[in-house]
């Protein structure tokens, strides 16, 4: 099940462990790191592509991300195409973040 990941570049790094936790259990997470995109640039076509054809939306939340007009950005796509739009606290602890991916990935397979 392929999954639009919403995150600031700021959080690259949790959002790659995430990605990487979602892999493990045979979701396939996408993940941009698009560095030539600045948080005053129009949301891409390739952004809204993905998004649009992604069942799955996660918004890595996070003081970065609500900082963040191109997260925002993102997250308001997603909810006008009426995505499924999930949420992970970034700024818990790595085990409360496992507890709300689990119950993610669960709701995810039961309405696969």
């Amino acid at each position: 099940m392929y999954i639009f990941v919403s995150h600031s570049q700021n959080d690259i790094k949790e959002a790659r462990r995430i990605r990487d936790y979602l892999e493990s259990r045979s979701f396939e997470p996408i993940l941009f790191n698009l560095k030539c995109l600045t948080d005053s640039d129009d949301l891409s076509s390739l952004i809204k592509r993905e998004i649009k054809t992604r069942k799955w939306f996660l918004y890595l939340d996070s003081r970065n991300a609500r900082n963040s007009s191109r997260v925002h950005d993102e997250v308001t796509y997603a909810e006008a195409l009426n995505k499924k739009v999930f949420k992970v606290n970034l700024d818990a602890v790595w085990p409360i973040q496992k507890i709300a991916l689990n119950r993610i990935m669960e709701k995810m397979r039961s309405e696969k």
